[in-house]
């Protein structure tokens, strides 16, 4: 069977360069690509494999250990195609600028409406963007296929794991694939043991394949770093929407529910400032 997909949006055409590159490297981790071609007037076709198989069980510590141990060495592969640092997106850089400018414009509505505590939780990440920048820009490229997460999984009968959706792949720092681990998506693992599990068995087959090794403080240490610069993200739009007055008391629920997790990972940040200014 045969799976297609043909259209005229920017997503699919993102997809369709990434089986591009991949189709160059053999891999069982990756549907067979029949056909893979951008026409002159800007449509896409991409013909695949059919995968029969199922959805990884990220409650499962045998799918989580499966997933993420293969995650690591294909990473590993293709960290040593691309090569290099200090790969991070425009999009990403973007964050920072627009973080800091949010909370000077609108110290006033965050202040009022959610309190100080928050805004200065937030004013302690822009406070030590340098060093979040810093410890990312270290953590070598790799190509990241995008969205790691069950949907875009499949276990197949005979237990291998393939990758299917490549449509926000792109290169980048490698501790980018969990930026938002710890944000409890129920696609992804969601709890602090079984994101610690994954991100073991990740490290565990990165290390055994790549040309530069981590050691588990530096991997911490990179994925801190990497979930702020994704909670930049998130705030960015939250206040945003606020400050329109669109959904107003829905998006305050939304920051009130990531209340705790935030001091959490502000509480990491500043022991690892801490522990780096002491080193």
């Amino acid at each position: 069977m045969v799976l297609i997909k043909y259209g005229d949006d920017q997503g699919l055409g993102q997809e369709v360069r990434a089986y591009e590159r991949l189709r160059h490297f053999q891999s069982s981790n990756i549907p067979q690509v029949f056909v893979c071609e951008i026409s002159s007037s800007g449509n896409t076709f991409l013909a695949l494999e059919w995968i029969d198989g199922r959805h990884p069980d990220f409650t499962s510590e045998r799918d989580i250990h499966s997933t993420y141990s293969v995650l690591g060495k294909w990473t590993a592969e293709w960290s040593d195609r691309v090569g290099g640092h200090d790969q991070l997106s425009q999009d990403t850089l973007d964050r920072f600028f627009a973080f800091n400018d949010m909370l000077v414009k609108h110290q006033e509505l965050i202040l009022t409406t959610i309190g100080v505590r928050l805004y200065n939780q937030l004013q302690f990440i822009t406070a030590n963007q340098d060093f979040i920048l810093h410890t990312m820009k270290r953590m070598p490229n790799t190509f990241d296929p995008g969205d790691i997460s069950l949907h875009n999984t499949i276990i197949d009968h005979h237990g291998n794991v393939i990758f299917i959706d490549f449509e926000y792949a792109s290169v980048r720092p490698m501790i980018m694939l969990f930026e938002h681990y710890g944000e409890g998506y129920e696609s992804i693992p969601s709890t602090p043991e079984r994101i610690e599990l994954a991100m073991q068995a990740f490290l565990k087959t990165w290390n055994a394949n790549a040309s530069q090794p981590l050691t588990w403080e530096q991997f911490q240490c990179g994925q801190v770093c990497a979930r702020c610069c994704y909670k930049m993200g998130k705030y960015n739009y939250w206040i945003k929407r606020m400050a329109d007055e669109r959904h107003r008391e829905e998006t305050l629920e939304w920051i009130k529910q990531d209340l705790a997790p935030l001091e959490e990972l502000v509480r990491q940040l500043e022991q690892l400032v801490v522990n780096d200014a002491t080193s």
